[in-house]
């Protein structure tokens, strides 16, 4: 006898499917649950177990739930406290101790895919996919990561894969995405993340229009302190960029995607990156490091103060942008804040790596010393402490209407579905980067 629930939908099930009875369904589900879109159907999830046929009602991902749950993960499960007080140069120390004490010691592979129910696909990039699931069990929500073994083979991403996991797991900032578990199957490797139900910072930019200075200056000092803990421990982001930084429930920001991260104690001259935001020693495929990221950060309080694609040195054409970018200084519109942040700007950007602001022996002391920020006070926004300016709590409400992270094809070479795109140039890019197995 089945619940009342299970019995309605079981009903509703047959009447669409006609005169079938419940075991030639299971016979025919079970046949279909080699596929991943098997797992979803529209008004209920069905899922294969044992001997048996689960089916979940769809509102077990209700938004509601999330919200709920994204809440509950970031009070109860933080991985670390933090005290009233910080000496922060110790406790960069211990986070770079921490770090490598995780790197050397990733776990094992737990869980399967039969431990999850598929609500929907958030998106899609260049080597893998991305959904949103539920855990079967305690009903907690994930962004689960798929990467099929077949690309990874074709592509020779194994390390580059291996590597994302590690640095996933061994990072642990309040300001970048943590990995819950990871686990593979005969056909895929799957990473376990949190999952961020508010969005994007380039979802927002697109449906509310330019930030004012203050959520921008709220929003870019949790990045500082983001890029801060990846220098620390010999980290270069490299991919920096609207689309990548997350919004959590609390207002807060969180880096994700960890793909093009890579280990530097000295220089490196792979070419990766979205080309609005690449630095110019990168274009120009010289060796660089960290300041990259600086650069990059430059282009992303830009781009919040100005709007969505309108990066200092947009073009249409995207050699013509590449000159301006390793040629041209920054400028401003009449529009644009006449405030101290175009200094900040200007220092971010500068085409020589060696003057740019954050590239000193002091790295991103001189970035958080910068007078624009002379109103916040970082311990606080370490501690999260500090409310979130009210302009991004009315955001979030458009934000829960298009929940997800949206993805184009051509995302993981850096090119998002608005930005406009040069098909030729864009496969001969491609060709290269493949070349050179980023």
């Amino acid at each position: 006898m089945l619940p009342p629930v299970m019995d309605n939908l079981y009903k509703k099930l047959k009447a669409k499917r006609g005169s079938r009875d419940g075991p030639s369904f299971v016979a025919e589900q079970r046949k279909k649950s080699t596929s991943l879109s098997s797992l979803i159907s529209e008004d209920f999830y069905v899922r294969q177990k044992s001997n048996s046929v689960m089916i979940t009602p769809k509102g077990w991902c209700d938004d509601i739930l999330i919200q709920n749950q994204e809440h509950r993960h970031s009070e109860s499960h933080q991985k670390k406290k933090i005290p009233n007080f910080l000496d922060y140069d110790r406790v960069l120390r211990d986070e770079k101790k921490e770090f490598d004490f995780r790197l050397s010691n990733i776990p094992e592979p737990s869980g399967k895919l039969d431990d999850y129910i598929i609500c929907k696909k958030l998106g899609s990039g260049q080597f893998g996919k991305v959904y949103l699931v539920q855990d079967f069990m305690d009903r907690k929500h994930h962004a689960l990561k798929m990467i099929s073994k077949d690309v990874i083979l074709r592509n020779n991403l194994k390390k580059d894969v291996e590597a994302e996991r590690d640095y996933l797991y061994a990072t642990n900032s309040p300001f970048i995405v943590s990995l819950i578990h990871h686990f593979e199957d005969a056909k895929a490797v799957f990473f376990v993340e949190e999952y961020l139900s508010n969005g994007d910072i380039y979802e927002q930019l697109k449906q509310n229009g330019p930030f004012n200075e203050e959520l921008t200056k709220f929003y870019s000092s949790q990045v500082v302190l983001a890029l801060e803990y990846l220098h620390n421990v010999n980290l270069i982001y490299r991919d920096l960029k609207p689309e990548n930084v997350m919004l959590t429930s609390d207002g807060y920001i969180k880096l994700v995607d960890l793909g093009f991260v890579k280990r530097v104690t000295t220089k490196t001259s792979t070419m990766v990156g979205t080309p609005a935001y690449m630095a110019p020693e990168l274009i120009l495929h010289k060796s660089y490091d960290k300041n990259i990221d600086w650069w990059a950060l430059g282009i992303l309080v830009y781009e919040m103060l100005a709007g969505i694609q309108n990066t200092p040195f947009a073009d249409a054409d995207r050699m013509v942008m590449y000159e301006k970018i390793t040629s041209k200084e920054v400028t401003f519109s009449n529009k644009f804040p006449h405030t101290v942040v175009r200094d900040l700007i200007k220092r971010l950007l500068k085409v020589n790596p060696s003057v740019r602001l954050g590239s000193g022996s002091n790295g991103s002391k001189d970035v958080k010393n910068h007078p624009w920020w002379s109103s916040l006070k970082w311990n606080d926004i370490y501690r999260r402490n500090v409310a979130p300016p009210s302009k991004s709590n009315s955001m979030y409400a458009k934000a829960n209407t298009n929940r997800g992270h949206k993805h184009s094809k051509l995302n993981g070479l850096g090119v998002t579905p608005s930005r406009p795109v040069d098909l030729n140039r864009l496969k001969l890019e491609k060709m290269i980067k493949m070349e050179l197995n980023f």
